[in-house]
C-alpha cells in the first residue's frame, strides 16, 4: 500500500514513466516497497511510524509532519540547504529504481537487456538516473538535517545517512 505518492504521480514531469495497465501493478509494488525503505531510513522507526500514523490521504497534517513534508529552503552562514519536499524526494528514489530494474529483466535464459527494433536504450548515466537519485538525496539531507537542528521537535528521529550514487 502506497503512502504518499499514487501511479498518477508519474504520469508527467521530470519523473514521468509511460505505463501500460500491465506494468502499471508493477509501478505500483515498486512505490510500495521503496517509499516504505526510504522513509524509515529518512525517519528512523518511531518517528516513520508516527509519521505514517499522522497521514491523511497521502499528506501530513501536524506542524511539524508539513515542516518536513513541504519544499523548504535553509540557510545558515555558511550552508544553503533546498528540499524539493518529501514527495519529489519519493519520486525521485521510485523513478530511479523502477527504470533502472525494468532496463533489464530476468528471463530463463539470464539477464537480458530489451531491444526495440527502430531504437535503442540509452544507458543509465547518459538516462540521467543518477541524476534524479541524486536530486532526491539532496532533498534527504536538507530533511534529515532540519530534524537534527530542531531536535526537541524531531526527538524521536534516528534517520540512517544515504549517500548519492554514481553509478547505478
Amino acid at each position: 500500500m502506497s503512502l504518499i505518492l499514487q501511479i498518477s504521480d508519474f504520469s508527467a514531469g521530470r519523473f514521468k514513466i509511460p505505463t501500460t495497465t500491465f506494468q502499471e501493478s508493477d509501478l505500483n509494488d515498486f512505490i510500495t516497497k521503496y517509499e516504505n525503505q526510504y522513509l524509515v531510513e529518512l525517519l528512523g522507526v518511531e518517528l516513520f511510524n508516527l509519521f505514517v500514523a499522522d497521514l491523511v490521504a497521502g499528506v501530513p497534517v501536524d506542524a511539524r509532519f508539513v515542516a518536513i513534508f513541504d519544499a523548504f529552503n535553509d540557510q545558515d552562514d555558511c550552508f544553503l540547504c533546498r528540499s524539493e519536499g518529501m514527495k519529489e524526494m519519493m519520486k525521485a528514489f521510485v523513478y530511479f529504481h523502477y527504470v533502472r530494474d525494468t532496463y533489464t529483466r530476468n528471463t530463463t535464459n539470464g539477464v537480458k537487456q530489451q531491444k526495440a527494433e527502430n531504437s535503442i536504450s540509452l544507458d543509465a548515466v547518459s538516462g540521467d538516473l543518477t541524476t534524479r537519485f541524486n536530486e532526491g538525496v539532496n532533498s534527504y539531507w536538507c530533511i534529515q538535517r532540519r530534524m537534527c537542528d530542531d531536535s526537541t521537535l524531531y526527538p524521536e528521529f534516528n534517520g540512517v545517512n544515504l549517500e548519492k550514487t554514481l553509478f547505478i
